[in-house]
């Protein structure tokens, strides 16, 4: 079966997501086709979690040879609006709203992040038990070292306790920070922010 590529038919302009088709497009795509680069992906993603931290609606809007046909505004509830030049043209109007709520749910199924980042909790637990445990050492280092050697143990004692701790910790606070996190970078607009959001977006996991 033949892969088409998407890049040429989905853009993100102007904060909708615009579909553009022709007749050679609209006579291959079957409901089981289709891929889309990485750098495609993470333009979508970043429009997805733009619009969800701005709060405005996800809008898809598909042309068809410089038409517009189909829009589809998703906010609290879905709004579809067609259109009424192509009417009359009941065939080919069909196979446009259906090749066009097929990409609306293919981009959507591709947007299944929520913002979530991908984290190794137990390495971040364990180096946060490191610098905690290092700290308290050093602002009583004279009374520390004043104690038994075999209190030499303690720290590492310290280190496992805060590691569990905070690995229990971290999944209850880790999807405030991660929307503190989006919203910086996303509300925030600098070269420096949309080139880590871009990057970070290219590189999660799907």
């Amino acid at each position: 079966m033949k892969t088409i590529n998407l890049d040429s038919y989905l853009t993100v302009e102007k904060g909708e997501i615009v579909i553009k088709l022709d007749r050679e497009i609209i006579e291959e795509i079957t409901p089981n086709f289709g891929q889309i680069s990485p750098t495609l992906l993470t333009n979508l993603r970043c429009y997805f979690l733009t619009q969800k931290h701005t709060n405005y609606p996800l809008i898809f809007i598909t042309y068809y040879q410089k038409d517009a046909i189909i829009k589809t505004v998703i906010d609290t509830h879905i709004t579809n609006q067609l259109y009424s030049q192509y009417l009359p043209k009941a065939d080919l109007l069909k196979k446009i709203n259906l090749i066009h709520h097929f990409l609306v749910e293919y981009v959507l199924g591709k947007m299944r992040i929520s913002g979530r980042l991908n984290f190794n909790i137990s390495l971040i637990a364990g180096i946060i038990a490191v610098i905690i445990v290092m700290i308290t050492i050093a602002l009583n280092w004279a009374k520390f070292i004043s104690l038994n050697p075999l209190f030499f143990i303690l720290p590492v004692l310290m280190w496992g306790l805060l590691q569990e701790g905070i690995k229990r910790i971290i999944p209850l606070v880790l999807p405030k920070i991660q929307r503190l996190f989006w919203r910086y970078l996303l509300l925030n607009k600098s070269r420096l922010n949309e080139k880590i959001t871009k990057f970070v977006l290219k590189n999660i996991k799907k």
